[in-house]
């Protein structure tokens, strides 16, 4: 499996990961909506993945690091918009920076 596949099959994930969502009962805010668990599992296989085959500089990394850190809808669909942006990187360039 090449990078390319490896980002798609983490965006896949992170959508699977938003299926998960279920609304807080009498509109409660500031807890998590989202499987604790496989937002976890998805949040460190991205980190993994991003660490091994970034640049240590690169602010793919970094933004994925700094906004992904909560079982949230919005902090998932960045990270899927920043994986999404790395899998067209690849795709046009062969190279992520």
């Amino acid at each position: 499996m090449n990078n390319i596949d490896n980002v798609q099959k983490l965006i896949e994930n992170g959508q699977s990961v938003l299926s998960t969502h279920i609304p807080n009962s009498l509109g409660i805010i500031g807890y998590p909506t989202l499987d604790l668990e496989a937002f976890s599992a998805w949040q460190t296989k991205c980190l993994n993945f991003l660490e091994l085959n970034l640049p240590a500089d690169s602010v793919y990394f970094r933004s994925f690091r700094d906004k992904v850190k909560h079982g949230y809808r919005g902090t998932v669909a960045a990270g899927i918009e920043i994986l999404t942006s790395v899998k067209e990187e690849l795709e046009t360039k062969g190279i992520i920076h």
